[in-house]
């Protein structure tokens, strides 16, 4: 099984590492098209670490989420970069989302306690 650790993004090129394979094949996509550039080094016990150049020409305004996956199609991880305006009103209209489920199930799970509470000594 594949873990994927997140290390962080520096000077434009996001770092990881995984664990668990022995030569790991990864691809990395972006709105499902190859990015070009990754590389993946063996660091020992460590395990192998994955490099993500990220091209300027990749980056728009919103929110840009970058696939980890095996050759083999298995996802093991992602990865995204935030940039401009619309990256703003993308994170808000997530959180709205959000709050608008957890309303919805916070409803029907009180309505589900009501209906199958019974009477105490009935």
């Amino acid at each position: 099984m594949a873990i994927l650790k997140h290390e962080g993004f520096r000077a434009g090129i996001w770092h990881g590492t995984v664990q668990g394979l022995d030569t790991p094949e990864v691809e990395v996509l972006l709105h499902g098209a190859p990015v070009g550039g990754v590389t993946v080094t063996n660091e020992g016990e460590a395990g192998h670490r994955i490099s993500v150049p990220v091209p300027t020409e990749l980056l728009e305004d919103g929110v840009q989420t970058f696939l980890i996956r095996l050759v083999d199609g298995t996802v093991i991880g992602h990865f995204a970069v935030a940039a401009g305006h619309g990256a703003e009103d993308d994170l808000r209209a997530e959180v709205a989302a959000l709050r608008a489920e957890l309303d919805l199930l916070k409803r029907a799970f009180r309505r589900h306690c009501v209906e199958t509470s019974s009477p105490q000594g009935s």
